[in-house]
This record gives structure tokens, sequence and C-alpha cells, in this order.
């Protein structure tokens, strides 16, 4: 067995004091380690080649252990890659080591390529930093071969933001895939992939979420995606889709805004202020989600006595404001056309951006223009029955169309008439609309955590219902008779 130095030779040879080494050679005993010969010498009890022991157990020269330091509070912990070490002289001082000691410690770490001299100072080399591997889930929508998602109103746009906030959150990586059915055969457009009928094989997506909005046939998609047998989350925007699809183990629908709990909580809300008639205003009512509101608002109002009432005002050749504003650019006195190729002939090609936004905003002026005047004489009805002391418009472009109306005939929000509609857009906030808010973001976290705690594909299909909030804003008030 080897005897080891004395304590003092030990302590100067590591640079620390006696008692940090008489601590370290008291827990190596208990480790039965070394032994202690005739109650002085201490000596190693197994004799170990110098090869087996690993090198942060083996003693280190002083110049190591400044190397050592030197890696672990710059070069890997406390600075960013690309800066400068302090200099040569403070680094003498901060670590109480002579010249000699300093440059030795430094020639491995130049040699590496960790640092570098650069203008007579030593800099940190830019590091490849290693990317940690990370499952992937797949999130798959409409959009066309441009790699651009289709994405038209706020809520989808809330879907996107949250589904990045709470995969990162998940420590989860999204893959984004355009699926295009509108024209012949549907497509599948994935990340540096070419297009393809089906997605391909791939260990490291844990499974799919897919938003209908846009799809032609939802229906296609989804047995596009079941041979894989990953768990599918889908936000389901018509809740037809999932009449036509097979039950699945690995299938689960996640739904929104098209139940009857958002008509039901906004008339509640109304009951709740004193409200006793109210009008249900809807241009889009051709929609199943018009109805879906409408349905909910009428069941909550059915249950008081007669003298509750909803006057139901609908437009029922329209499914949202997409139909109006096709109208506007099909139409023949539409000039947008022409005044697009006017400017876009005038202007650099590097205004292009904020010259479709002028085409955008003419189109959704006329728009809006076009769905007033569709609505126009049931506002005016509301405006000469003043039994009718509340309007719930069908969505919050419909509710602030109606609340311009109102003012521009000097009617008194909400003094004379109480107003609300559905969506909570950032415009209803603007303009203190109380709306209805959906709850985005309760469903991303449901989709995302079917997907990584149902790896298995254990889940049976599911259609899962989030209830929102009514946002109360000036827009509505108690009746004052």
């Amino acid at each position: 067995m080897t005897t080891l130095p004395s304590l003092r030779e030990i302590a100067k040879h590591c640079n620390v004091c006696p008692a940090t080494v008489s601590k370290v050679i008291t827990l190596l005993k208990k480790q039965h380690n070394l032994v202690s010969q005739w109650g002085h010498e201490i000596r190693i009890k197994k004799e170990v080649s110098e090869k087996s022991v690993p090198e942060n157990r083996q003693m280190k020269g002083k110049w190591q252990q400044l190397r050592d330091a030197l890696v672990n509070d710059y070069i890997d912990c406390h600075q960013k890659t690309g800066v400068m070490l302090p200099a040569k002289k403070e680094l003498q001082n901060r670590y109480n080591v002579s010249w000699q000691t300093l440059s030795k410690a430094l020639e491995p770490l130049l040699a590496s390529g960790k640092i570098e001299v650069s203008g007579g100072k030593l800099r940190i080399c830019n590091q490849k930093i290693k990317k940690r591997w990370k499952p992937r889930i797949v999130v798959i929508c409409a959009g066309s071969a441009s790699g651009l998602p289709k994405v038209v109103s706020e809520r989808e746009r809330e879907f996107f933001q949250y589904i990045s906030i709470e995969a990162s959150q998940k420590q989860v990586e999204l893959e984004f895939v355009i699926y295009e059915d509108w024209g012949g055969e549907p497509v599948f457009y994935p990340f540096n992939y070419q297009a393809c009928s089906k997605l391909p094989e791939d260990d490291a997506v844990l499974g799919y979420i897919v938003s209908s909005w846009h799809m032609k046939s939802l229906a296609d998609c989804i047995y596009r995606l079941l041979p894989s047998q990953k768990p599918l989350a889908v936000w389901v925007e018509h809740p037809t889709d999932m009449q036509t699809l097979t039950i699945r183990r690995q299938l689960a629908y996640f739904n929104i805004g098209y139940s009857r709990n958002a008509g039901v909580q906004i008339a509640e809300h109304f009951l709740t202020l004193g409200h006793r008639e109210i009008a249900y205003l809807s241009p889009f009512h051709d929609s199943l989600w018009s109805k879906a509101r409408l349905s909910g608002i009428i069941e909550t109002f059915g249950k008081q006595d007669s003298s509750f009432r909803v006057h139901p005002m609908l437009i029922t050749t329209a499914k949202s404001e997409w139909d109006y504003a096709e109208q506007v650019m099909n139409s023949d006195d539409s000039i947008n056309v022409q005044q697009s190729k006017v400017m876009t002939d005038k202007f650099p090609f590097s205004l292009g951006a904020r010259i479709e936004h002028f085409h955008n905003e003419y189109i959704h002026l006329h728009r809006d223009l076009l769905i007033l005047n569709t609505i126009q004489s049931h506002l005016d009805y509301i405006i000469k029955n003043p039994e009718i002391t509340a309007v719930v418009a069908a969505n919050d472009l419909c509710a602030l169309l109606v609340l311009d109306y109102f003012k521009g005939r000097g009617i008194k929000i909400p003094l004379q008439i109480s107003l609300a509609g559905f969506d909570n857009s950032f415009n209803a906030l603007v303009n203190g609309l109380t709306s209805y808010s959906f709850d985005t973001y309760s469903m991303i976290r449901a989709m995302i955590t079917h997907i990584t705690n149902n790896s298995n594909g254990n889940n049976h299909s599911n259609m899962y219902s989030f209830d929102g909030s009514v946002v109360e804003r000036a827009t509505t008030g108690g009746i004052r008779r």
C-alpha cells in the first residue's frame, strides 16, 4: 500500500488549508479507501492504476486547477461566447496565482481553441452549442404551397400563439405542416420535405394537432394520419365533421366556439342585468356557430315566464364575413383589381406589402358596408321598439357595426340599449364592447396534454368542450325605466 504525504505537504500541493485535507481524509477512511497505520501513517487501501482514476479524482496541480476554474467560471458558465476575458494581471490577482501558473493554465485552452488572442487580449471563442433533442408535435393546418397557413380570425391567431407558448413550457418542439385540399389530390407540405400525399414516419413525432379551419374535408386529412397510430388532437370547426369519422383510440376532438354554452352565458348575463326582451342579430346565420349561439340564448330565456322574449333577426345566406368579402371581390362594379394595378405600377416594389394592406382594407370597408346594408332594416326596427333593451350580435364584427350605427343615430349606449358580441377581439377591447371570450388557451393545453400523455394511443375518441366567460365593458348595463 502507498503511503500518503503529510497533511501539510498535501495542503501545500493542493493550495488548501490542512483542516480541509483532514476532513477529506476522514471521509475517505469512512469509505474504506484509506487506512491508518500505527496511528500516524495514512495509506491507500487498494492500489489503483493512474489510468483507471478519473481526472477529477486525481490530485491536480495548481495550473490544472486554475485551468478548470477558468473553464467553469468563464467559458462554460457565466460569460457568453465571443466576449473578452479579464486582463491577465486581473486574473492573477483574482485567483492569487503567479504569472507562470497562469500562462501554463492558458496554454491548453489556447491549443484547444476555447480561447484565442485578439488585439493582445484573450477572447472566448464561439463554441458550437449542441442542440438538445426534444420530442416533436406536428401541427397541421390549411394553407397553400407557399408554406403560409391560412389564418383569418383572431381566434386562429391566438391558436398559433398559445400553442407555441405551451409547447415551449412542455419542452416540446413544434413542426408546422400545410395541408391543401382545395385543388386536386390533397397534399401535405412538410418542412424541408417534398409535397406528399402522406407524412413520412418519424419516431421523434409524439403526435399530431390538426386545425380543421378552412379544410375542405377534415375526414380525408384525419384518415391520412390514422395509420401512424399516434395520438391526434383535432380542433373542430364544425361539430358535424366528426360524424363522418370512424372512432379510433388515438383520436380526440376539441371545440370552443361551436357549442350552445356561449349563448347560454351571454343570455344569463343579460338576465342578471334585468333585460326581458333582447334581439339576436346575425348576418351569418347559415353557419352552425351562429345557430348554436341562438339556441343557447333561446333555451335560457325560455326558462323564464312569458314576459321574457328573444327576437331572432337572421340573414341565412352567409356563413361568415368572408362570404360578404367574396361578394365584394366578385361584384361587377368592383374596382379593386384596377386600383391595385394602378398602385402597383405607380409605387416601387419595396412598398408591395403596404399596397396589399391598402387593397385588403378597401375590401374590408366595402364588406362592412355590405353587411351594414343587409342588417339596417333590423336595426331600424330595434330602434323603433323600446321593449327591446339589448342586442346580442353574432360576433364582434357585427356588434361593432351596430355600435357605430346606433351612435350615428344618436342612440345612447347603454342608457337606451345594451349591446354585446362574441370573440373578445382587440377591437372589442378598444371600443369598450362587452363580449364573450372563448377559452382558447385551455383548449391548447388540453390538446398538448392529450398528445404528450397518450403517446401509446390508449385514449378513446372524445369531444372536449371548453367554456369561456363574458367580459363586461361599457356597452352593457341594467334597465333604466
